[in-house]
């Protein structure tokens, strides 16, 4: 897979299928574009192509909640979902340049600096300055410049349309992992450093690595998660808590702490991957340390109960 950073950077030396859209979740709704791309473009013998951004468009608009301009997976992990699947990966950053382009100046810089022959989209596409470009658009150009169009009809869940929106309600504000990873796909994860603590926990029995993660990401609902942690190509199961650690912190910023089952090493600074399986409960605020300690255990003591059956 070669990997395109620019919208600028020529690349026409072979005829492609794009699929194109934010892809700011990669959920089942947004791989059946990939899988029409992907199909289409051994169909027609072109090479495959899929355009999406580093990060949210929306971060450049004001209205919105903060949510809403969290993205669902990181760049990096589009980048091994995708590297044995497509050939060509035009990952670039949304900015003013980008927001400013006008719908058919958009194609045009498709056609002629990718050789597009052939567009993907889906059923609600929409795109270019002040989002005044559409599927109808689209569909003119592509038959002035001879170019195949298909639009992707939408994917539903239990009778919803699967979108990120969707999503990002299901994981911001319920937690609810289930859900979220059946949307997705695969397991909600967050990539990071672990990072020193108050170390607080080893004191309490139960050490955690505190993860400094990317803030562009959005997080599960403040509470605490069955999860695995994925380090040295390794996976471990674990428990991780999401939140401000009201029992023992007056910060604001969202913290995230993992106690990794039958492991004691030294991990600070090491890159781990944290996949979350299913929400235990939610956040609460002790009254005292040793309470704390005691939810912990019979927070571990379920999880054992009830996933190690």
């Amino acid at each position: 897979m070669i990997i395109i950073d620019s919208l600028f950077e020529k690349e026409n030396s072979e005829g492609k299928v794009i699929a194109l859209g934010n892809f700011d979740g990669f959920h089942i709704g947004h791989m059946k574009l990939i899988e029409k791309c992907i199909a289409l473009s051994k169909k027609e013998n072109y090479k495959s192509a899929v355009l999406s951004f580093k990060n949210n468009p929306s971060h450049l608009f004001k209205n919105g909640d903060c949510n809403s301009k969290k993205v669902l997976i990181e760049n990096e992990e589009k980048i091994k979902l995708l590297c044995d699947k497509i050939d060509y990966f035009l990952l670039v950053d949304f900015d003013e340049k980008i927001l400013h382009i006008g719908a058919e100046d958009f194609l045009y810089i498709l056609r002629d600096s990718f050789n597009i022959k052939a567009i993907i989209t889906g059923f609600n596409f929409r795109f270019g300055y002040e989002n005044l470009g559409d599927n109808l658009l689209i569909e003119k150009f592509c038959k002035a410049n001879d170019m195949k169009f298909y639009v992707v009809p939408p994917v539903k869940y239990d009778d919803k349309i699967v979108s990120s929106t969707y999503i990002r309600e299901a994981l911001c504000n319920e937690g609810n992992i289930k859900l979220v990873n059946t949307l997705l796909g695969r397991r909600f994860c967050i990539n990071g450093k672990v990072m020193s603590g108050k170390r607080l926990g080893r004191t309490l029995g139960f050490p955690t690595a505190n993860l400094d993660f990317d803030k562009s990401l959005a997080v599960p609902s403040n509470g605490v998660y069955y999860t695995e942690v994925l380090l040295d190509n390794r996976l471990y199961k674990a428990i991780t808590s999401i939140g401000y650690n009201p029992t023992i912190s007056q910060n604001n910023d969202i913290k995230i702490e993992t106690y990794i089952f039958d492991f004691n090493n030294n991990i600070y600074e090491k890159d781990i991957k944290i996949l979350f399986l299913d929400r235990i409960r939610n956040e609460i605020k002790f009254d005292n340390i040793y309470d704390l300690k005691k939810q912990i255990e019979s927070d571990i003591n379920y999880i054992h109960k009830t996933f190690y059956n």
